[in-house]
């Protein structure tokens, strides 16, 4: 190989291990980590961004990065779904995708807020929740549960 040139496969090994290593320190940043971490909070509703790509074009796989630094931005204020439009064409039509990489935006009901064909940045998609009135920077409202006193509510 000439002096200069990179090998792409190399490159594209190098990105994926990166990209792997980010999710997981998002994952455990998140309080995922493991027996002794604490349990989520009752699953309500989020606001979800949605990827389409065909899992192989780099500008796909550059995506994946994206649901990594998102998670990490905003723990527990966005889901993810992640779709491949060469094995799940029927959510590919639902949405009229045409272009990959796409983003969707949809709100905690479920009602599409936004569908962007084409890379977008995470501050990108934070301000497309924003003008659809989700500020993602805000922490959601706590879940309420109700607990026990110690001794189990018994008089004292």
């Amino acid at each position: 190989m000439a002096e200069g040139k990179k090998n792409p496969v190399i490159q594209g090994a190098v990105f994926l291990l990166f990209v792997l290593l980010v999710a997981g320190l998002a994952w455990l940043a998140a309080g995922k980590g493991g027996a002794g971490s604490p349990a989520p909070a009752a699953s309500a509703p989020r606001p979800k961004l949605m990827l389409l790509d065909e899992g192989g074009c780099l500008g796909c796989m550059l995506k994946k990065g994206l649901l990594a630094e998102l998670a990490a931005a905003y723990p527990g204020r966005l889901s993810f779904d992640y779709v491949n439009v060469k094995t799940e064409r029927k959510k590919t039509e639902r949405y009229g995708v045409r272009n990959v990489p796409a983003q969707i935006g949809f709100d905690a009901a479920g009602r599409e807020l936004f569908l962007h064909e084409g890379a977008l940045t995470a501050a990108e998609v934070a301000a497309n929740f924003l003008a659809a009135g989700i500020d993602l920077s805000r922490a959601p409202s706590p879940v309420v549960t109700k607990t026990m006193p110690p001794g189990g509510g018994k008089g004292l």
